[in-house]
């Protein structure tokens, strides 16, 4: 005596038996080389879009390097000691007594 499963699975299996199999057409094999012929693969690193898409990416890195280097000079710059600007302020008079000087008037 069969379980209710084996009775389901037996019922699936025999109504596949009345589905009669596809054919295919005697020229699709014939159309489907001549059309995997035609189709030749381009390249990846010859591509356009992969060469603008690296052309885009060196310009942004170039760019950023720039800017970094830019930002690290400034920085280096703005940080003189207190002595080199003293005399600077010194060889401009910079340090001078005012014009007008209100504490002797």
């Amino acid at each position: 005596m069969k379980t209710k499963i084996e009775q389901q699975i037996d019922d699936a299996l025999t109504s596949l038996d009345m589905v009669k199999r596809a054919e295919i057409s005697p020229y699709f094999k014939t159309r489907m080389k001549g059309m995997l012929t035609k189709i030749q693969p381009e390249p990846a690193f010859l591509s356009f879009k992969f060469t603008l898409a690296m052309a885009t990416i060196a310009i942004i890195l170039t760019a950023n390097t720039f800017l970094l280097y830019q930002r690290l000079n400034q920085n280096s710059a703005s940080k003189k000691p207190i002595h080199e600007i003293n005399e600077i302020s010194e060889m401009y008079h910079f340090n001078s007594t005012p014009v007008l000087d209100y504490d002797n008037q």
